[in-house]
């Protein structure tokens, strides 16, 4: 996963170069839109099979055939509303139903990817998993920029989800170790399935409306020039402080299924996961927002320099959102469905309240109070958290505390190293080279200052990382056991 995202972060680099802010304010619409519609489609039942304890004893048949049955019913829908903008929207608004309807295709292509990528997370076929996702992510990627080249515009990068899709795909049909049957009488067992679909549909429904009327309100205030400066600078903080939190969730969430809920096992899987996300997430929004101008300027040149005011707060507002989805996703696990879907109503309505509060008074007032409606939907969950037995708010001080010390002493060592000039800033190898510089210094001192605060803890994240046995004597070497006495 982190593979693709580097590959996709790539792939951006040179796409911003090659299209505009408003073209990505176009895409950021209609995929919003999609997003929408995909409420009601495969994707909000994408995680129940991992619910099941034994994926031998799961219903694979019934389970496609009700995702199959809402990805067509979700085509038609997607393809109805991009008529209706395209035929009655001016302008860029019609680009966007045009975006919309090349975007629709990629519900009939989730009938297989989705079925095929949760059934291989059941059984945890890695390898295969791991393949398929770099190789989509490498299509997706090559597709994007040559048909930004070709002049494509907003449909190149509509269509990069669709390249992504196809080696799911093409080994479901070809290479698949079990062919699902579609079967409407099959609906009839799937209980349970509508049940956890209808919870997630729900979360989904006021998740996704709060972004639709979020992006609504961006582009109708501020133009779609604006949506695109706000939409990329949410996204340099979502594949940097925002993205490990998701990536980790999604990853470890069927390893995360396998132990009973509420159990002590489970608490020691979730403090361990959680551990991961809060020590990787904080020091990356700290270093993102304390080197914002340099970051932008380097990675997204002189045409994107609007960015730069709301990338600090952006980072901090994706770090938070990223560890309270992961906490999200432990409850989820840990059976407390109806709590999650408590949490998802609660923050998107305080997002959709902000809308017409704080939007009069701009897009930076608009971050800073997402940032404390995350702040407080976070809160809300580690209570939540605590009260179903899914983590302990103990082993959650014992996680920040550390992290918040390190961070802050590693920040105070940015603020005494030189800055960057203006004249190593228009040369993208010194600025490149400052950059990297900061950030070793930054990584070096925060490690440092958390092995001293939390040897144990640290000790205990080194050994579940994946490492061989060359790796793993390296790290042994730079951070050495204390032996206790």
């Amino acid at each position: 996963m982190l593979a693709r995202d580097i590959i996709q972060f790539l792939t951006m680099l040179v796409m911003v170069r090659l299209l505009s802010p408003l073209t990505y304010g176009q895409a950021a619409l209609a995929q919003t839109i999609l997003g929408f519609v995909a409420i009601a489609s495969l994707k909000t039942l994408a995680q129940y099979p991992l619910q099941a304890r034994e994926p031998e004893e799961f219903d694979w048949d019934a389970h496609f055939t009700a995702g199959a049955a809402l990805n067509f019913v979700a085509f038609a829908l997607t393809n109805l509303v991009g008529m209706v903008i395209l035929f009655f929207g001016d302008g860029n608004a019609a680009t966007v139903g045009g975006v919309l309807i090349l975007l629709s295709f990629i519900f009939i292509l989730e009938i297989a990817c989705t079925y095929h990528m949760s059934w291989l997370q059941a059984y945890h076929r890695w390898r295969r998993l791991r393949i398929l996702l770099f190789v989509g992510a490498f299509m997706s990627g090559m597709a994007g920029v040559v048909l930004a080249l070709m002049g494509w515009g907003v449909f190149a990068l509509a269509s990069m989800g669709h390249f992504f899709a196809l080696p799911l795909v093409v080994d479901f049909f070809m290479l698949g170790e079990r062919r699902p049957n579609f079967a409407l009488s099959r609906l009839r067992d799937y209980a349970h399935g509508v049940s956890f679909g209808i919870n997630r549909a729900v979360s989904g429904l006021v998740t996704n409306g709060r972004a639709l009327a979020e992006h609504a309100a961006l582009s109708g205030a501020f133009g779609f020039a604006a949506l695109g400066t706000f939409s990329r600078a949410i996204g340099l903080a979502s594949i940097s402080s925002g993205r490990i939190g998701p990536v980790v969730a999604q990853t470890l969430y069927p390893v995360l299924t396998r132990a009973e809920a509420s159990s002590e096992r489970f608490q020691r899987f979730s403090a361990l996961l959680l551990q991961g996300v809060v020590w990787v997430s904080l020091p990356a929004a700290a270093f993102l927002a304390y080197e914002a101008r340099a970051v932008v300027q380097l990675l997204y040149g002189a045409r994107w320099e609007s960015v730069i005011p709301f990338l600090p707060m952006a980072s901090a507002l994706l770090a938070i959102r990223g560890v309270s989805a992961t906490l999200n996703q432990i409850m989820l696990a840990n059976l407390q469905t109806r709590d999650c879907l408590s949490i998802d109503v609660a923050t998107a309505s305080l997002a959709i309240a902000a809308i017409p509060i704080a939007l009069p008074f701009g897009v930076a007032a608009y971050l800073a109070t997402l940032t404390g409606c995350e702040a407080l939907a976070l809160c809300a969950s580690i209570y939540l958290a605590q009260r179903g037995q899914a983590t302990a708010v103990s082993a959650l001080i014992a996680i920040a505390a550390p992290c918040l010390a390190a961070t802050s002493i590693a920040c105070l060592l940015l603020a005494v190293l030189p800055s960057q000039s203006s004249a190593q800033a228009s040369a993208w190898y010194f600025a490149a080279l400052g950059l990297v510089g900061h950030g070793v210094m930054f990584a070096a001192t925060y490690l440092f200052v958390l092995r001293l605060c939390a040897p144990s803890a640290t000790a205990a994240m080194l050994d579940a990382l994946p490492l061989d046995a060359g790796a793993r004597n390296v790290v042994a070497r730079l951070f050495p056991r204390r032996s206790v006495g």
